[in-house]
């Protein structure tokens, strides 16, 4: 999933978004797919 999917889902604004994602990563729920850019995505852990 990219981040623009994921942040789409709720109905916050971008920067909650931005902020619960980097929670999700942080505790390993989320985790990068390798490679980087705009295409940046992750996946379930």
């Amino acid at each position: 999933m990219t981040y623009n999917l994921l942040k789409s889902f709720g109905k916050s604004s971008q920067d909650t978004a931005t902020r619960d994602i980097d929670d999700l990563l942080r505790r390993w729920i989320l985790v990068k797919n390798p490679g980087g850019g705009r295409s940046t995505g992750c996946a379930l852990a």
